[in-house]
């Protein structure tokens, strides 16, 4: 095995080595970004979700306390439950139809689709939305009447009746310290979709377990419009106005062998779960909530949403970039070094078949040979060393052209060998000094790497941090921007101050907040623009301000900027949801606050935390 050979062989080894490397960590960092993507589909869902609960638990709150503070309809309840002539109960019954039935169209218009009034024994006394249809028994087909009657205790969740599903609110009835019964306002399926889509401007449409109907599934559908569910052989999909079959067999070719199987493994956890595919010239994302039952909490149904994902394809379109960047580089680096080696083997194969041949010759001509033998080794020497050098900048040249503006510093660090080399000037102390400030950029890139890691690293439980640190964390991320676009950022903190809670989380805020201040200078063009941090403690808290001199927020909307989805950018320039989180981080996981103001020079945001004991 040649010495040629042998490096030839070692290069490969490396260069397959490094291409695993960075394709394994490429990949990782891919995945990683990709789920957070996925995370967020999951909670802007679930947030979605129990935002329309919570205004249809307003609404059965507002309808139950209107009932039970009307005197003339608890009378005739009252009258109804201790009548024994059916003729006199059917006068009452009527009577108290008759007192709510407008009170009912009005909540019609609110989604309830339901009000139902039973017994203390589960017998119904009137639905308001089936006058005719009353006195069935619903202890063993809803076990919501049986535990409010039970109990005496209201209850709420998602039921499936005798023929259709809804979202149930039952209260008890009380009047002259006597129970009376109970009384159920159910939201459908449909009126939770058609609330979550006005909301959260996404289609969102409900699947049902088969198992929930304890008869043929097909009667069923003649009452209520059920198709088989694409996503899932065991589900019935609920057919409304706004989620026709239409927009389902659009998504269909979405629904992969792969994907299905997918759901089907996530479907076995009954829990949130968002998956992604791509497709045509885009990427769909489908994101499952889960809906639990209101007997046992088990999940037996989903609400699922589909969408576009214009984040997901960059992330993906980047990663097939950087790839074949990188790995494209090295393997042009390789090429060149099995150049250079190849050169150097034959040009010492060349010199030792000279030395050969002058070693042969009379001992007479012994000294003249030899200076001739030191010339020629001299005139290789040289040319083997041009030869080197040329291929460097060459190798220099392809790196600084492929890879991206972070390593062009260290391209220009790396062209100067040569010419240090041409004036005489590559001594042991330029070539240090040269080779250190090399590896000052890979170590800062490095350590980049590792500062967004920090940031995205999940801290389960509150610690004590310097304040300090954490803003000069976020100012090393932000600092070429700023830099760039001419914004100084100025920091005035106390090294001594001291935070408990979640430094990385509080970071994510920082960044938010100073990205939106950047974002307003350079959209308002500011010749001096500046952005100052600042903070002080008060008795136990940490007063933080972050101010900038963009001219302020007007103030028609400043009190709409922590709302989720309002943004004052451009369509796709921001999302609006950044500063709605960061309020949630800093009052629901901080224990803090976090408000807006303006000032003479500009926007001004105060975070006001808890301050640590060793503070």
């Amino acid at each position: 095995m040649t010495s040629l050979f042998k490096t030839r062989l070692l290069v490969s080894i490396i260069f397959i080595s490094l291409s695993a490397v960075v394709f394994v960590s490429t990949t990782q960092d891919k995945e990683e970004r990709i789920q957070h993507i996925l995370d967020q589909h999951i909670k802007d869902l679930e947030v979605n979700y129990h935002i329309s609960n919570n205004f249809f638990k307003t609404v059965s709150e507002n309808a139950f306390f209107h009932i039970t503070h009307s005197p003339e309809v608890l009378e005739l309840l009252y009258q109804a439950k201790h009548t024994k002539e059916s003729d006199k109960l059917a006068s009452i019954r009527n009577k108290f139809y008759s007192k709510l039935e407008p009170f009912y169209r009005q909540l019609m218009k609110n989604g309830v689709i339901i009000t139902l009034f039973s017994f203390e024994d589960n017998h119904t006394f009137l639905r308001l939305h089936k006058p005719g249809k009353f006195g069935d028994d619903l202890s063993k087909v809803r076990y919501s009447f049986t535990y409010v009657n039970k109990y005496k205790k209201p209850i709420r969740g998602f039921e499936q009746g005798k023929i259709s599903h809804a979202f149930r609110n039952i209260f008890p009835i009380f009047y002259k310290d006597e129970y009376l019964g109970s009384v159920d306002i159910a939201f459908s399926s449909e009126s939770l979709q058609d609330n979550m889509t006005n909301t959260h401007k996404i289609d969102t449409h409900f699947i049902l377990n088969k198992s929930l109907f304890d008869f043929n599934i097909w009667n069923a559908q003649k009452n209520v419009k059920y198709i088989q569910s694409i996503e899932h052989p065991d589900f019935l999909f609920a057919i409304t106005k706004e989620h026709s079959l239409k927009g389902i067999h659009d998504d269909e070719k979405f629904l992969t062998e792969a994907i299905k199987y997918q759901i089907k493994e996530n479907v076995k956890h009954q829990s949130a779960f968002s998956l992604y595919h791509p497709i045509d010239d885009t990427v769909k994302v489908i994101t499952f909530s889960p809906i639990k039952d209101i007997k046992e909490q088990k999940t037996v149904a989903y609400l699922v949403s589909y969408i576009d994902s214009p984040y997901i394809k960059s992330i993906l379109n980047d990663y097939l970039w950087i790839n074949l960047i990188l790995i494209g580089g090295m393997f042009v680096i390789t090429l060149l070094i099995c150049s250079i080696a190849r050169h150097r083997h034959f040009l010492q194969q060349e010199v030792n078949e000279k030395t050969k041949e002058l070693e042969a010759l009379n001992e007479n001509l012994q000294h003249d040979l030899d200076n001739k033998l030191r010339e020629i080794r001299e005139k290789d020497g040289m040319l083997l060393e041009q030869a080197k050098q040329a291929s460097m900048g060459e190798m220099i040249g392809n790196i600084a052209h492929q890879w991206r503006q972070p390593l062009n510093a260290l391209g220009l660090v790396l062209q100067k060998i040569p010419i240090f080399y041409e004036r005489n000037k590559l001594d042991k102390e330029t070539l240090d000094e040269t080779i250190q400030k090399g590896m000052a950029l890979v170590n800062k890139m490095s350590s980049t790497i590792d500062d967004f890691r920090y940031f995205f690293k999940e801290e389960k439980e509150s610690s004590d941090f310097k304040l300090v640190d954490t803003i000069e964390n976020c100012r090393s991320l932000l600092s070429t921007i700023l830099e760039q676009e001419k914004i100084k950022l100025h920091i005035i903190v106390d090294d001594n101050i001291q935070v408990n809670g979640h430094a990385n989380e509080l970071s994510q805020v920082l960044l938010n907040i100073i990205n939106n201040a950047k974002d307003a200078l350079i959209e308002m063009s500011i010749p001096d623009a500046r952005i100052t941090i600042t903070a002080h403690t008060d008795d136990e808290k940490v007063i933080i301000d972050i101010e900038d001199n963009a001219g302020g927020i007007p103030e028609t909307i400043i009190n709409k900027i922590f709302d989720p989805y309002f943004t004052t950018k451009e369509e796709g320039k921001g999302t609006g949801i950044g500063l709605f989180m960061s309020k949630r981080i800093i009052e629901e996981s901080m224990h803090g606050r976090l408000s807006i103001s303006n000032t003479q020079n500009g926007a001004k945001f105060s975070i006001v935390l808890k301050k640590s004991p060793s503070s």
